[in-house]
């Protein structure tokens, strides 16, 4: 052999995910306590987005971080979801 060796790796759509996960938790919650308006919508949107690529990615074979992305993903479109339900009951 030549030295070289093949190793496993995981798919890059599991990290891709992870990223999508930490941004939506950083505009929802960094942007929207901040600077209000649209970055509530924006943060929920994204984390629907990574709900959906960690769910891609868990389908993949992809591990950890895609449980983490559909985790993170889930806390800004819940949130949001919550104070759409409340404001519409009262």
């Amino acid at each position: 052999m030549s030295g070289m060796t093949a190793t496993e790796s995981t798919p890059p759509l599991g990290r891709i995910a992870l990223a999508t996960g930490v941004l939506a938790l950083v505009l929802f919650l960094g942007g929207g306590m901040i600077f209000d308006g649209a970055f509530w919508l924006i943060g929920a949107v994204v984390g629907v987005a990574a709900i959906v690529v960690g769910v891609a990615a868990r389908r993949q074979g992809a591990g950890r971080e895609a449980i983490v992305a559909v985790i993170l993903g889930a806390i800004p479109a819940l949130w949001f979801a919550a104070y759409i339900v409340a404001a519409a009951i009262d």
